[in-house]
């Protein structure tokens, strides 16, 4: 009976932090748009909507592909009104829904980018940008509270319209729509590296006074188990990095039964290791040993007179 009884407790533990965790959706583009998802191809011309990849020469948000819609790629005097959709996911239990994602949409006029959710009956805007935000490699991070929303059958969608303008772009990436009781928190950031440290900070999310930090090779992905505990969200410093590496960092807040969604990633390169040469002349004598001297010539032909320069010792010792 012991045992049966302990059995229905934990089973109800579990459930119950599934409960005030779950993640609904969770999609970063990496290698496709999925199948599942609905691409909406309007405006004037087929073929120019949604794809993963990567906008011009490989500029992303953390070095993998992403959601894109082009206006740049596409020219001028052909209307973009492109639509990325979500499965339909059940959300009906959710107590405090959040829409989270990556990005970078860069405005140039008219044009606009707008979040709609949909609530069981018709499609709510939730976001309507009509100036930049985010860039390349330092994305803006969206938080938005889309609890009031929540159905058996709800979907996110994404519409970007280029106002039939030569617009810019929509970069999107690690969308996660879930249910937590814990707020994750937001704005993380590197203050300062060095070869073999990093410093970081980042605004908590609710009333929290306890996270986890996860700090990996890049490319590495969100975390799957725990991260370094520390009561501090600023100034967070670890000193245990190597020199001359690619790094990502993430965080999440832990709410004493729950822990938050994984914030990030941000990415940063320690400093090269500092190193003193084992090589030294002081040129006590001239010309020095294995040293040639000269004093004409330039750096497209090089010396032109080796072995008679007029360089000498000056006999003072300089600081």
């Amino acid at each position: 009976m012991k045992k049966t009884t302990f059995i229905l407790a934990l089973l109800f533990f579990v459930i119950g932090w599934q409960a005030n965790s779950q993640i609904y959706l969770q999609e970063n583009f990496d290698t496709s748009i999925p199948a599942t998802w609905t691409i909406t191809d309007a405006g004037g011309a087929t073929g120019d909507s949604w794809i993963s990849g990567q906008q011009g020469t490989g500029n992303s948000l953390n070095g993998s592909n992403v959601a894109i819609v082009d206006s740049d790629a596409n020219g001028n005097g052909t209307l973009l009104l492109e639509t990325l959709t979500t499965p339909a996911f059940d959300a009906s239990a959710a107590t405090t829904l959040f829409l989270d994602f990556d990005q970078y949409y860069r405005n140039i006029g008219a044009d606009n980018a707008i979040v709609e959710v949909y609530d069981g009956a018709a499609w709510i805007e939730v976001l309507n940008q009509t100036a930049s935000a985010g860039n390349f490699n330092t994305p803006d991070q969206q938080h938005i509270d889309i609890t009031a929303y929540a159905n058996a059958n709800m979907q996110v969608r994404f519409i970007y319209n280029d106002a039939d303008d030569w617009a810019w772009y929509w970069l999107i990436d690690n969308i996660t729509i879930y249910n937590a009781s814990c707020p994750n928190p937001s704005g993380l950031i590197i203050n300062a590296a060095t070869a073999t440290s990093v410093d970081l900070s980042w605004t908590i999310g609710g009333t929290e006074n306890a996270w986890e930090v996860a700090i990996q090779p890049a490319g590495t992905g969100v975390p799957t188990g725990s991260g370094a505990a520390t009561s501090t969200n600023t100034g967070y410093i670890d000193s245990t990095l190597s020199p001359a590496t690619d790094y990502e960092v993430y965080v999440r807040a832990n709410c004493g039964s729950d822990f938050s969604i994984w914030t990030g990633p941000v990415t940063f390169t320690t400093d090269c290791a500092i190193f003193t040469p084992d090589y030294l002349q002081d040129f006590t004598t001239i010309p020095a040993n294995c040293w040639d001297v000269a004093d004409n010539g330039d750096a497209t032909t090089g010396p032109t007179d080796l072995g008679t320069s007029s360089w000498v010792n000056d006999g003072f010792i300089n600081n």
